[in-house]
């Protein structure tokens, strides 16, 4: 069995990719016309990369996968292992995707998955937006930048106005500096970064934004950046949650995000 010998499998695949890579080559080639081409490839080898355009992944935890490969097949768990042992990992794969689905539960929920891609959207660059004071600009950010790139096609950092910390115009355009110098010494290439004043949502959205990215260090943050999405979703929330408190003004200011809010007139774009 190859599976338990890596040079006999590197023969293998380096005898079968090239061809399989050459046929879908064709195929490919005599439907050009056709608005979308889908490929069905289990492994993303460089070839088969060079053919599309968008890559959508769909991963399964190992024990589910062992699990349904066994159903279907006459092979033990050793054996099943043996073959994933030599595949790639589950990060290797999301590394490679502009979509993502986990297909950890029923058919019908892998279906349902499915069904909500919109294919036409594929079409547009995915950006990310990443905002914050960045004061200072921590290997924690940058962690975070460089997995936000390998995600999106574009990430926007942007260093945004906090009205709680009085930092002047010509220390963000240092950090601008700063973090720009930061990005080409990593040899990151996909980030643009620029300062923003007003709600984060707005500039989001202006600059074509598809998700804001976050870093949650806690259960607590967690809950706070849910909180954040769904007033994103829908600010007259915030206008609610103030006026059922009947609070006086000087008390709601005193809270970074609704200072934001409010001197922004609570608005956002559509």
């Amino acid at each position: 069995m190859v599976f338990c010998d890596e040079e006999k499998l590197q023969k293998l695949n380096d005898f079968i990719h090239p061809k399989v890579i050459q046929k879908m080559a064709e195929a490919v080639d005599l439907k050009k016309e056709e608005k979308y081409i889908i490929l069905d490839v289990p492994i993303p080898v460089q070839g088969f990369i060079h053919l599309s355009d968008f890559i959508i992944t769909v991963i399964a935890d190992e024990d589910i996968r062992i699990k349904r490969c066994m159903e279907k097949s006459n092979m033990t768990e050793e054996q099943v292992k043996q073959r994933i042992d030599v595949q790639m990992k589950n990060a290797e794969y999301i590394k490679l995707a502009n979509r993502i689905i986990v297909n950890n539960e029923s058919r019908l929920k892998l279906e349902e998955a499915i069904d909500k891609i919109d294919f036409h959207d594929l079409t547009k660059k995915r950006i990310g937006f990443y905002a914050g004071s960045f004061d200072p600009f921590t290997n924690g950010h940058l962690d975070i930048l460089k997995k936000a790139c390998s995600y999106y096609d574009k990430v926007i950092l942007g260093i945004g106005v906090n009205v709680d910390k009085n930092v002047r115009i010509k220390q963000r355009e240092e950090m601008k500096l700063g973090i720009e110098q930061t990005l080409k010494e990593e040899k990151i290439e996909n980030v643009q970064v620029m300062m923003y004043e007003g709600l984060t949502v707005n500039t989001a959205i202006k600059y074509g934004a598809v998700e804001l990215v976050r870093g949650v260090r806690s259960h607590e943050e967690y809950e706070r950046e849910s909180l954040v999405r769904k007033n994103n979703e829908n600010p007259d929330r915030i206008l609610e949650y103030l006026k059922s408190k009947n609070l006086p003004m000087e008390r709601i200011s005193t809270r970074t995000s609704y200072k934001n809010f409010l001197s922004n007139k609570g608005t956002r774009r559509n």
